[in-house]
């Protein structure tokens, strides 16, 4: 039922309001890409994240070997490991399943996007519906090109499947002929 053991957030943000969002909801832990942490202005914010988020005691790449080579020279643990070990690292596991759970923009369609908080109920039941209603099995695989920082990208291609136990092809960027290849 339980995705990911731990809360997360999946949102296109800068460094500093990374850290201002996980100082403000006192997370313990930032799952950060590798390919995010060559951007401008992370190796500085992560520097200081002890002052800038006292509550995050860990970062996690989630694909290390696309990360610069400062990463590789810090306290920072592999996403990969972490979950392979069983443990990421003490961290606590949602308590209840009304609590905050992630967040995630809206698509702007009718106005400005919005940040939509949800609940770890909520997200498993609309992913566990529509792998439901999509008849996914564990013999499916899910092409998943869309932005994990909206609904239709996290929830539908990514929990669903994962909770339907089917696998999770994962494109970054559209690009058709990629598309078709690993298709």
């Amino acid at each position: 039922r339980d995705v990911t053991g731990v809360q997360t957030c999946a949102l296109p943000i800068s460094p500093a309001q990374a850290a201002g969002l996980a100082a403000a909801t006192g997370a313990p832990a930032l799952i950060v890409s590798g390919r995010v942490l060559a951007r401008p202005g992370w190796e500085e914010v992560l520097g200081d994240l002890g002052a800038r988020a006292p509550s995050v005691r860990r970062v996690y790449v989630a694909d290390p070997d696309a990360a610069p080579a400062w990463v590789a020279a810090g306290p920072h643990a592999s996403l990969l490991d972490a979950c392979a070990g069983g443990s990421l690292a003490g961290l606590p596991a949602p308590r209840d399943p009304d609590e905050l759970a992630l967040l995630l923009s809206t698509g702007g369609t009718t106005g400005p996007s919005k940040v939509v908080m949800h609940c770890e109920q909520a997200i498993v039941y609309a992913a566990g519906q529509y792998a439901q209603l999509c008849g996914l099995g564990s013999g499916d695989v899910v092409l998943s090109a869309g932005p994990y920082g909206h609904a239709s990208g996290t929830v539908f291609t990514l929990y669903a499947p994962i909770i339907a136990g089917a696998a999770v092809l994962r494109l970054v960027g559209w690009d058709a002929g990629r598309c078709v290849r690993e298709v």
